[in-house]
């Protein structure tokens, strides 16, 4: 049985050897937002839906910069499956200055438009004047955590595209104690309130930063020595990257715009902000299934295409597809029965407030295992190379069905915010019926390598442990 659904103990060891690090170092993440809105959410209501509101940017990078390391991300995953060591590096220093580029264009953009993106938000909130107070204290510091979050994301998603994930779990930890003590001092301690929480995620981001640097360079893991020295990209390389990258990237900013109005969408509705801001911390938890599933996805399918593995990486494929129904299944059951009393975690949110986020949480929980589907056919589309199909699957389900229904759903009748968080997740289960025969058809299993052979290595290689 265990070797009919998933490959049997060999597969599901290789895949926890090389995703569940990924996996844990993902909840470590998404803990510092959850202990963000917890430990906020004892100065009060409205510093809840400050932090939910100021986060939207955050999450806009975060989805964004996830876009433009697509493509270089999906051929160092393949580069390393065929063991070109030279194109590895040009990949990365071809991810690094993209998400450089785009983080000083994020940090101007937000110190204009911060405050402005805060108060539309707050606008149907029962103190929209003393959201936006909050929001200013907060919003300085986690505009500055841009620096660091844009550095780290470089480095940890490279080591992850090369099967390192250990690397990267030994950083998110660290981090989560900073954040924690960081909290603790700042806003128990020194009475600091959002600033504090704010502060002490700088802090931890920083941290983070500082510790998977040094890892690099101590494990000899994307040496700057390597990345500085003959420094280019071929031409025919970065040309490839791109045509990859655009669809990718055009999908990623269409997937984050459309989760933005469609949480706009929500705040149609008045005082949702600190529900939508518990259901957001709660259900990010579940985070860690798409990064296993996204690292299973880029090493096992695509540097076994790579390899020229074909009907290796399409088996993996299988496998990893009934995996990620299953833990999800058993995710979403254990949410489920823990709604009731997730949401009196929060302690000065409204009671109203309350009772709708454990309603949200359980449609959430409910719709996990579609969301699994839905993000396994898209990682795979992405690692094949069918980055323009992957768009038009996840973009157009999201902007034609989401994003057009919930607005005008919350414009034009009186469904509460229940109804309208039930029809967007109607989108995913539309998307993954859609994308499941497009799988199954197997175009998407190309070895995007074969083109490239290494004319000179470097004096310099990076060591990966092939």
């Amino acid at each position: 049985m265990l070797e009919k659904l998933y490959g049997g103990k060999n597969f599901i060891k290789l895949f926890l050897r090389v995703a569940f690090p990924v996996m844990i170092q993902s909840m470590m993440v998404f803990l510092v937002s959850l202990l963000d809105t917890i430990m906020v959410s004892v100065i009060s209501n409205e510093a809840v839906s400050a932090v939910y509101a100021s986060n939207q940017i955050t999450f806009f990078f975060l989805v964004v910069t996830g876009g433009l390391i697509a493509g270089s991300g999906v051929y160092i995953q393949q580069f390393y499956g065929a063991k070109k060591n030279e194109y590895i590096t040009q990949s990365f220093r071809f991810k690094s200055i993209v998400i450089i580029i785009f983080t000083i264009l994020i940090l101007i953009l937000s110190i204009i438009f911060g405050e402005k993106i805060v108060q539309f938000y707050a606008r149907n909130d029962q103190n929209p004047a003393n959201v936006l107070a909050q929001a200013k204290d907060y919003l300085p510091y986690m505009i500055v955590g841009f620096i660091p979050l844009g550095l780290s994301i470089i480095l940890h998603s490279s080591l992850r595209e090369i099967g390192k994930s250990k690397l990267t779990l030994i950083s998110s930890s660290t981090s989560l104690l900073v954040n924690l003590i960081g909290n603790l001092i700042f806003i128990y301690g020194l009475k600091m309130g959002v600033k504090g929480a704010s502060i002490a995620t700088l802090i931890a981001r920083i941290t983070e930063f500082v510790i998977l640097f040094i890892l690099v360079q101590k494990f000899d893991v994307f040496k700057f020595k390597a990345f500085f020295a003959d420094f280019k990209i071929e031409k025919q390389l970065a040309k490839r990257i791109t045509v990859k990258t655009i669809p990718m990237f055009i999908n990623e900013i269409s997937w984050a715009s459309a989760m933005i109005l469609i949480s706009l969408s929500y705040t149609f509705r008045p005082n949702v902000l600190s529900s939508l801001s518990i259901i957001n911390s709660i259900t990010n938890i579940c985070g860690f299934i798409y990064s296993g599933l996204g690292i299973g996805v880029g090493i096992l399918v695509g540097a076994t295409l790579g390899a020229g593995k074909i009907e290796e990486a399409k088996q993996n494929q299988k496998y990893l597809f009934k995996l990620g129904i299953t833990v999800s299944i058993i995710m979403g059951l254990l949410m489920i029965t823990l709604s009731p009393f997730i949401p009196l975690i929060f302690k000065e949110v409204a009671i109203d407030q309350q009772r709708l986020a454990a309603e949200l949480i359980r449609i959430y929980a409910a719709f996990l295992f579609i969301f699994a589907i839905c993000f396994t056919n898209y990682s795979t589309l992405r690692v094949g190379g069918q980055g323009l199909l992957a768009f038009l699957l996840d973009g157009g389900f999201m902007w034609f069905v989401a994003v057009t229904g919930s607005l005008l759903l919350a414009k034009y009748t009186t469904v509460s915010v229940i109804y309208l968080y039930l029809f967007v997740q109607f989108a995913d289960l539309l998307k993954a019926l859609t994308g499941i025969p497009i799988i199954k058809k197997g175009k998407w299993a190309q070895n995007l390598t074969t083109e490239f052979s290494v004319t000179n290595e470097l004096k310099e290689e990076i060591s990966i442990g092939l």
